[in-house]
């Protein structure tokens, strides 16, 4: 999706009430990346306050592209494999956490620095979107900053 849709979409998710108004976000972030990585990952809680729907990808300006991905076991060894899509259920509750499902970031214009933050949106099945402020956290760091988890 080119920068243009998602400025679109973001405009869209703001000017009429929608499917995606249902869905609150939060608890969104990052892990800094060391110097030159080319690729990071943002966690986050979903909650769907209304009916069922699904999320069917990922935008932000910081990188050249945001996707749903989550974690397999295969064999002894995990690995990340992307999704189409990620459904929710009215009512639901998915969390996006390590080992897990993430929105994975390819192709970062510069490194996410620790203390920073930026912007991303979600794309669901009806076309609308919704944005999240994700803040970054320690290379480290295994939830968002400033929670301990609990």
């Amino acid at each position: 999706m080119s920068r243009l849709l998602l400025i679109l979409a973001t405009l869209a998710s703001f000017a009429s009430p929608c499917l995606a108004d249902s869905v609150d976000l939060s608890m969104a972030w990052a892990r800094a990346t060391p110097g030159a990585a080319a690729n990071g990952v943002v966690y986050l809680d979903v909650v769907n306050r209304g009916a069922a729907t699904a999320i069917i990808g990922a935008e932000t300006l910081v990188a050249k592209s945001a996707g749903l991905h989550t974690h397999i076991i295969d064999g002894d060894i995990m690995r990340m494999r992307p999704v189409d899509a990620i459904p929710l259920a009215a009512g639901a509750t998915v969390t996006f956490a390590p080992g897990g499902l993430h929105v994975m970031l390819k192709g970062l214009a510069q490194p996410l620095v620790e203390g920073d933050s930026f912007v991303l949106t979600l794309i669901f099945e009806d076309g609308t979107a919704r944005t999240v402020e994700v803040a970054v956290g320690s290379i480290a760091a295994m939830t968002a900053p400033g929670h301990d988890g609990h």
